[in-house]
């Protein structure tokens, strides 16, 4: 290799070569290389040569340096020139970005859409997740890649105000969750809040930060707009009692804001959810005394709703869900709130002062005047199909049932009322408790050939086959015609299985239902008609025998797209 050429500084053009390369007579290093391989010392050597090889260890000892410099010195240009590339480099994909970059040239109100949806991943309510073990806060996240997008979400509390607080006890085992728990809070300002938040009372005064967390999240309660509290069972009332002497001390402390936080005042609230299985009890009662007024409420899910002593304003009211209904019957609620398109009830009280021998009509709205409503979904106790009330109302929209068949109830009021409004149902969701009712069941979905979903809990396991026998369709057409998912549940033991032959009749009035699209060539690309199955079983056993016996029969049309469930 020709090194001869000099090396020149590129800033200062000064030579590089800090090397002279010694001459090399090839005999010598041929002749040393001989001696070495005899393995003869020093002795060997003519003197003439021992001079002549002393020479060269001391020049080529003198180049090696030069060579150790010079090779230092480029290596240092050359780490220069790296670095000055790199960052060449930095500026130009800097100035690329700027110039070129998509997310950079977006309108400030796309880059909220986008920033909302990150914020709220995986299709979550929330953002901000505290879980155990676990901690979701892509808001915070987001403000980490550069002062511009800092500044926007910071400056924009809608991100901000979605809290999921699976326990409170997470407040007393990670202490930076608070602290997380307060920045969104804080970062919200005055947006309204949507927050699911799991009371553990158990662990309330284990820590300063879990009693904090309580009251921060009442004091903030003219902010709630959807709001989910998860209390359990014991200390309820307790519970329920302190969060409304909290809100009713906060507005007397704060009397120049006592229209925002006046007892009861919930500007925002738009659905609230409590357990629906908590008992009733005196704390349960004020609180729900403090949800007056709340004009805008849309949504309540809760154990109790009643009128009792409170002027509360649900003039907005479109979904109720409650384990009980105080004071009024629920053809009187549907009246009083036209607003209503879902109601579910469990169980009603009606006014305690009316004795059980009072005049029933006085428990109606308008006599002799038709109520016609909106109602969509409804839900409702044996109890109140017999009311004469009913008689006053149409539910012309109604297309989702769910009630319960009882001896006193199939030619009461309220089936008199549902023929005459019209309805088309398209859900029914049945629970029946007596075998001769099968034929009254049968008839009224006779009557509702609109049926598309059917949910049907039968007590008997005969009753159950015979009513699966009447479902099977045939070249005349039958029942529910259009029926595309169909759940049955029923209580049986084992041996009662074959006994009955339920298996077969269930498999038969599934094929009936079904028929397996074929593409051109044959091969099957569908199923019409019934599309879903769903059994419920009581036992582990019957489970086995049920499960084996129809997948076998059904895989046909499993494998074309029947969806079957089978669970205990």
């Amino acid at each position: 290799m020709d090194i001869s050429a000099p090396l020149l500084c590129a800033s200062c053009n000064s030579n590089l070569n800090y090397f002279d390369t010694p001459s090399v007579d090839p005999g010598l290093h041929e002749s040393i290389s001989t001696w070495l391989r005899n393995g003869f010392g020093r002795l060997s050597v003519p003197s003439e040569r021992f001079a002549q090889i002393s020479t060269f260890v001391a020049d080529a000892s003198r180049s090696l340096r030069g060579y150790d410099k010079t090779i230092t010195e480029i290596e240092r240009q050359l780490s220069n020139i790296k670095k000055a590339r790199d960052n060449l480099r930095s500026y130009f994909d800097d100035a690329q970005s700027l110039i070129s970059s998509p997310i950079r040239n977006l309108p400030l109100e796309a880059l909220n859409e986008i920033f909302t949806w990150c914020c709220k991943p995986g299709g979550s309510d929330y953002s901000l997740c505290l879980e155990e073990g676990s901690v979701l806060f892509p808001t915070l996240r987001l403000t980490w890649v550069c002062s511009s997008w800092r500044t926007i979400i910071q400056s924009s509390p809608d991100l901000w105000s979605s809290i999921e607080v699976t326990s409170s006890q997470l407040f007393h085992s990670h202490p930076s969750y608070f602290q997380l728990f307060l920045m969104y809070l804080s970062y919200s300002r005055d947006n309204p809040l949507d927050c699911y938040y799991d009371i553990d009372l158990n662990n309330r005064l284990l820590s300063r930060n879990v009693e904090k967390a309580f009251d921060t999240l009442l004091d903030n309660s003219a902010r709630w707009r959807r709001v989910t509290l998860v209390v359990p069972k014991r200390g309820s009332n307790d519970w329920f009692s302190y969060a409304a002497s909290r809100l009713s001390a906060r507005a007397a402390l704060e009397p120049e804001r006592l229209v925002q936080l006046a007892l009861g005042s919930f500007p925002h609230l738009e659905s609230i959810q409590i357990p629906r299985h908590l008992p009733w009890s005196d704390g349960l009662s004020t609180f729900f005394g403090v949800l007056s007024p709340c004009p805008r409420l849309q949504s309540y899910q809760g154990a109790i709703f009643s009128w009792a002593g409170r002027s509360i304003d649900v003039s907005h009211l479109t979904e109720l869900a409650v384990t009980f209904l105080f004071g009024e019957s629920i053809p009187q609620l549907v009246c009083r709130l036209p607003t209503l398109l879902s109601v579910s009830v469990e169980y009603v009280r009606l006014n305690p002062e009316l004795t059980e021998d009072a005049d029933e009509e006085s428990l109606e709205i308008d006599q002799g005047e038709l109520h016609y409503s909106s109602l969509v979904k409804l839900q409702i106790p044996n109890t109140q199909l017999s009311s004469r009330a009913w008689s006053f109302l149409r539910l012309p929209s109604l297309m989702h049932l769910q009630i319960d068949f009882s001896r006193q109830s199939i030619d009461g009021p309220f089936f008199t009322m549902l023929a005459d409004s019209q309805c088309k149902l398209q859900t029914l969701r049945v629970r029946m408790t007596s075998s001769p009712l099968k034929e009254a069941l049968l008839d009224f979905i006779a009557v509702h050939p609109t049926l598309v979903t059917l949910s049907v809990d039968i007590s008997s396991v005969e009753v159950l086959r015979d009513f699966t026998e009447h479902l099977k369709l045939n070249d005349q057409g039958g029942l529910a015609p259009h029926l595309s998912s169909l759940e049955l549940g029923c209580k049986f033991r084992p041996y009662e299985i074959t006994r009955a032959s339920l298996c077969p009749s269930i498999c038969e009035m599934i094929e009936s239902r079904c028929a397996i699209l074929r593409s051109s060539e044959g091969n099957p690309i569908g199923i019409s008609g019934l599309q879903a199955l769903t059994l419920v079983l009581n036992h582990q056993h019957s489970y086995l025998i049920v499960d084996h016996f129809i997948h076998t029969h059904l895989s046909p049309l499993e494998e074309a797209g029947l969806q079957v469930d089978l669970h205990s």
